[in-house]
């Protein structure tokens, strides 16, 4: 049964009513500053309820021969440092999009043939391969 009470509005129709409750003093600034002083009680009770989960949960993956999960404290501290990514040279990159093209023409080539390109691949070079794999294809 729902509740009569309860009402669900946007942020916005939330900010125009509370807005004219104050201009037609309907409603105080007092009243106004003692229910967003209950926020942040919530928040704390929520932050220190998050805080349990994550110390059970670390003792529940001790217990279970796991790694604890990679979970952040709710002081905003990071869990452990994030790896940076290794720069490529641009000779490294150039290698990885031609393997790249040579696998999308491979998906396309039936199984039956493709053992021949993947030989010449070897003897010849991945170039030589895709050259061979688009001729192929028309």
């Amino acid at each position: 049964m729902p509740n009569r009470n309860e009402l669900n509005l946007t942020a916005a129709q939330a900010q125009f009513v509370l807005g004219d409750l104050l201009a037609r003093r309907r409603v105080s600034a007092a009243e106004v500053r003692s229910s967003l002083s209950g926020l942040t009680r919530e928040i704390e009770t929520l932050e220190e309820r998050l805080d349990a989960l994550r110390g059970a949960a670390r003792t529940a993956s001790r217990s279970a021969g796991r790694p604890a999960a990679s979970v952040a404290p709710s002081d905003g501290a990071p869990a452990k440092k994030k790896r940076r990514r290794q720069r490529l040279s641009p000779q490294r990159l150039a290698a990885l999009r031609l393997q790249g093209h040579y696998l999308a023409l491979m998906r396309q080539t039936p199984a039956t043939k493709r053992a021949a390109f993947r030989a010449i691949r070897q003897a010849k070079g991945t170039q030589a391969a895709i050259t061979a794999l688009r001729k192929a294809q028309k």
